[in-house]
Parts: structure tokens; sequence; C-alpha cells
């Protein structure tokens, strides 16, 4: 089975809060962005999520929510996906991030 290959950079949940703000101003809903709108963790201006810690793990990572969680969302989501091509996906996207933020792993 695939693995989701995180670097740890903590940078998805450094600006959660951008993804979570475009889910609930989106004007065409569908059951993904409503989970990512319903996020239950509070965020500051640059969409950090006040569960990220300061060495960039999460307070609350066995219990994180469902958005938060590549798996979960590849199976509830995509799963006519291939799972190794939804966590390839998922990690040019981590890649793109880290490139727009220079962050070097």
């Amino acid at each position: 089975m695939a693995e989701f290959n995180c670097t740890g950079c903590g940078l998805c949940c450094a600006t959660i809060g951008k993804m979570v703000r475009d889910a609930r101003s989106a004007v065409v809903k569908n059951e993904l962005l409503d989970i990512a709108s319903m996020f239950p963790h509070k965020f500051d201006d640059n969409g950090r999520c006040e569960m990220l810690m300061e060495d960039n793990s999460c307070m609350v990572y066995e219990d994180r929510p469902l958005i938060c969680n590549v798996k979960k969302v590849h199976e509830r989501f995509f799963s006519e996906v291939k799972q190794e091509d939804f966590f390839k996906a998922n990690e040019d996207v981590c890649k793109k991030l880290q490139e727009e933020n220079n962050f070097t792993v």
C-alpha cells in the first residue's frame, strides 16, 4: 500500500486558513468543500492553525480533522483514483507550497 511522504514541514498547517476561508466563500459547494469549511480549529490572520506547535507537529494529530488526513480524504472523496497517484498529486502540491514559501527540506 502506498504511503504519503509528508516532509513534516508544517506548511499545510501553517496555511490551512486560506483553504478554509476559500471553502467557506465558495459559490459552488461540494462535500469536500463542506468538510473544509467546517474546520473546527481557529487560525490566525496568516492562516496558521492553532494546533500547529513550534516544532511543526500537531497537538491533535491522532484526532485531526478529516481535511488534514490525506489518506482519509482519498478514501472518502477520491477512491476512484489510485492511491499512489493521489498521494503523488498531494506531494506535488506540497512541493509547490514549499517553493512559494522558500522552504527547503
